[in-house]
């Protein structure tokens, strides 16, 4: 197994974009914008090449620690993302247990968030726990998964139609100022439940280059943004990553609107799963997102202590 101890972005890249399990936590832009935001990490990505042709990236941010800072932790990838590896040919569980043989090697500390689209386990030398997400296959037709929704949800939806709810994609930094409005007031109800808080730089640094990969939508009454919600999509996934929407503005359904005319795009552009991301100590937001439908999948996160 070679090791490439810098990538190249093209490297980085081709890789995410062929891996059948690689997500939008997976690219260079996530780990960038993060290290951006964030001064006391780095990007420190890792990337693998086998005997087979197979070429594996490790997604990484690295932080100093302890006396004079010189332990080295390394982080796949916090922050409520998802982590591990992604690759470009063929898995197996030896070439899973060499890639963190590596990483045991450096004895460095090493957390991993985990993917529910990876099916291999974390070696026995990580300390384990489980972790879930939400997630609607798009493996039906639009009918199908509108049965699948609650009769609550279905009324919310027809609600927000008949009340002139309208639905568009953001394109200013007037329309991503507006949501960071929006993100404040969400935060004031959520309060001390609110497992991340990310700051408007961050936002801002995902939506400014105006990448594919990353769309803000916006439900409007009469041109007045009231709910938003950010997907990222990557490969096979549309990834719900944030959302947020007016209190005061709930008689509308906005929310449960939005996921839905973002559903029914992810499927028609082929995307085979809507994935809610985990939705940490908010009991609300877990039942909003289970009303649709959507299965609950577990997956594994751990640590490898240094």
């Amino acid at each position: 197994m070679e090791i490439i101890e810098t990538p190249s972005a093209e490297f980085w890249e081709d890789v995410v974009s062929q891996g059948p399990c690689a997500t939008f936590y997976h690219t260079p832009l996530w780990s960038k914008a993060l290290a951006e935001t964030y001064p006391e990490l780095a990007v420190s990505a890792k990337g693998f090449i086998f005997e087979d042709g197979t070429r594996a990236m490790m997604p990484l941010l690295c932080s100093r620690h302890g006396f004079f800072k010189k332990k080295l932790r390394y982080k796949s990838l916090g922050f409520g993302s998802y982590g591990g590896p992604a690759y470009a040919g063929t898995w197996d569980a030896a070439k899973n247990e060499a890639l963190y043989r590596y990483f045991k090697s450096k004895k460095a500390s090493l957390h991993v968030d985990g993917n529910p689209l990876w099916r291999y386990d974390l070696p026995d030398c990580f300390s384990k726990s489980d972790v879930s997400t939400y997630a609607i296959r798009l493996d039906k037709p639009e009918d199908a998964l509108w049965k699948q929704f609650s009769s609550g949800h279905q009324r919310g939806i027809k609600a927000a139609k008949k009340k002139g709810v309208t639905v568009r994609k953001a394109s200013s930094l007037r329309d991503y100022e507006a949501y960071c409005s929006i993100y404040k007031d969400t935060l004031e109800r959520w309060g001390k439940k609110t497992v991340i808080e990310f700051p408007d730089s961050l936002t801002l640094k995902l939506l400014e280059p105006h990448h594919d990969s990353v769309i803000l939508w916006l439900a409007e009454i009469d041109a007045r943004p009231i709910a938003g919600i950010i997907i990222f999509y990557c490969n096979t996934m549309a990834h719900y990553w944030r959302g947020a929407s007016i209190k005061k503005d709930m008689e509308y359904h906005a929310s449960t609107f939005l996921q839905w005319v973002v559903m029914q795009d992810a499927l028609h552009k082929g995307y085979a799963l809507y994935d809610f991301a985990p939705s940490g100590s908010l009991e609300g937001v877990d039942e909003f997102k289970r009303r649709f439908g959507a299965e609950k999948i577990f997956f594994k996160k751990g640590h490898l202590k240094g």
